[in-house]
């Protein structure tokens, strides 16, 4: 699991948890509207990032690399993996992400597309791609 996203995840669940009891005292207050909008922000986030962080795997095996998120699906095949290489972390992505170089027609053939993969172990990873295709160059 990302431990950003759980991080984040726990403010939610905190600031849920802190308005609670507001909600059975002050019933008929006005300004309850504003609580129970800032309530719904906060579950409606949870439940959207939640299955996010939960269901993102990454498994390698020897024909292929494949990412399955939610109910979506990827398979890269190791022919068309042409480098792994270290990327920097931003807002959307923490930890260490690699970052994936694949080409749609041939090392050679240019545009080639860049995913960003940040598996949970990130070693295991790295190692089961050098073991299963030892001819693509791992920058790491």
């Amino acid at each position: 699991m990302n431990p950003l996203g759980i991080f984040w995840l726990a403010i939610a669940v905190l600031n849920v948890a802190r308005f609670i009891p507001r909600f059975a005292h002050h019933i008929s207050d006005p300004g309850m509207v504003f609580d129970l909008l800032f309530l719904m922000f906060w579950c409606g986030l949870a439940a959207v990032w939640m299955p996010i962080v939960v269901f993102n795997s990454w498994r390698v095996d020897p024909k292929s690399v494949s990412h399955r998120i939610l109910w979506k699906s990827r398979d890269i095949p190791m022919s068309r993996i042409v480098a792994i290489r270290p990327t920097k972390p931003s807002r959307l992505v923490g930890g260490s992400p690699l970052e994936i170089e694949v080409s749609r027609f041939g090392a050679a053939v240019y545009p080639h597309d860049y995913i960003i993969a940040n598996p949970v172990d990130r070693e295991g990873f790295l190692h089961a791609v050098r073991t299963f295709a030892p001819q693509i160059p791992i920058e790491v």
